[in-house]
This record gives C-alpha cells, sequence and structure tokens, in this order.
C-alpha cells in the first residue's frame, strides 16, 4: 500500500463511519484531487461531503476551522506549486564524494530514485510543478526569474548568491575522479536534456 492509498483508505472509511466528516478543497470533487487521493468520493459520497472550493487557502482553512467549532469534522485540502531542480548526475556525485567521501555508485542511484520521483510527480502536478535544471538557472538570469514569479515570491538581491557557476562539472578539474554512469542514469540525464558530452568524464 502506498502514502496516498493509505491516506484515501483512512478518509473514506472515516466519512462512512461519521456523517459529520466531510472534506472541502481545491479540485477534490470531479478531479478527484491532484493525487488522485479523493478520486471516486464525489461519487459515494455527494458534493455535500465532498466540496470544491474557489482557490483561498485563508478562505478554505477559515472555514474549516469555524466549522469545527460548531461539532464538524471538515478535511480541508489546499494545493500548491512546486518547483523541481535537477542538476547533472555527474556533479552530484562528485561534489558528494569530494565533499563527505560518499559512494558514488550509491549517490548516482539516489539520484536516479530521486529524478524519477521528480517525473512522477511532473506527470501527477501537470502545469502545477516546474521542472527546472540547476544548470539553466546559473547561466540565465532569465530562468531564475521565472522560479521566482512560478512561486509567487519576489526576486531579492541575494538569490544569485546561492547560485554556484564554478560548482558545474568541477569533476573536469579534478585528475582524482574516475567514475562512469550507469546506463540507467545515463539515459534519464539525457531524456532530462543533458547532452553526452556533458555526463562522460573520459575517466571509468
Amino acid at each position: 500500500m502506498t502514502y496516498l492509498q493509505a491516506i484515501s483508505d483512512a478518509m473514506r472509511e472515516e466519512m462512512r463511519a461519521d456523517e459529520r466528516v466531510f472534506l472541502m478543497g481545491e479540485d477534490i470533487g470531479v478531479f478527484g484531487g491532484a493525487f488522485k487521493v479523493t478520486e471516486g468520493f464525489i461519487d459515494e459520497f455527494g458534493p455535500m461531503r465532498v466540496m470544491d472550493t474557489p482557490l483561498s487557502e485563508c478562505g478554505i482553512l477559515g472555514t474549516a476551522v469555524g466549522m469545527a467549532l460548531y461539532g464538524l469534522r471538515p478535511v480541508p485540502e489546499i494545493q500548491f506549486l512546486a518547483i523541481g531542480l535537477v542538476r547533472n548526475p555527474v556533479d552530484v556525485v562528485h561534489s558528494s564524494w569530494r565533499r563527505w567521501g560518499s559512494d558514488p555508485e550509491a549517490n548516482q542511484h539516489e539520484w536516479l530514485r530521486a529524478a524519477r520521483n521528480l517525473q512522477r510527480l511532473s506527470g501527477l502536478l501537470g502545469p502545477r510543478l516546474a521542472l527546472l535544471r540547476y544548470e539553466d538557472v546559473v547561466r540565465d538570469p532569465a530562468r531564475l526569474d521565472f522560479a521566482h514569479a512560478f512561486a509567487g515570491v519576489p526576486r531579492s538581491r541575494e538569490s544569485r548568491g546561492f547560485l554556484h557557476a564554478d560548482s558545474i562539472q568541477k569533476w573536469r578539474r579534478d585528475p582524482d575522479f574516475r567514475f562512469a554512469l550507469a546506463a540507467p542514469v545515463r539515459d534519464l540525464a539525457l531524456e532530462l536534456g543533458y547532452r553526452p558530452e556533458e555526463l562522460a568524464s573520459g575517466r571509468s
């Protein structure tokens, strides 16, 4: 059982047991929620207990608190926007190996797992998730502006101070680093837009 399925089952069980329990949130009714946790709920419990709300987090939570004070049991859900930041797996492996002595073999598969999860999340969230490559954000200030605009956060002067261009492909300047990516890691990196020459150190 997945975490999402456990949440879905728990809410369905409570709604069947107690008519005071109801759901309210953005796109949880007909659409079934961003993660499909409430898929089918509106058919079973009806629109009065599975309420689609306007895009207003304060309104959703404030209404839920008020209803709870009067003895109901609301389960509010709010959506979010997310930014998924991807980095060249060779850079990730080298940085971790050089800084903490981490095993490159294990780390590349951690990168693979994280990148696959981002892809799955992108499929679930659609336009609510922006997938950006770290290298693009570093090289193109417009990408950083996009990230701020997407998240609805004003850009500050300090923003670019967190980006380090000298960290990109640092492994090329490290004579002690010898490593080649496993095929699944390389294939996914290529799928994410990295060029073959960006993934090959010339040493294995």
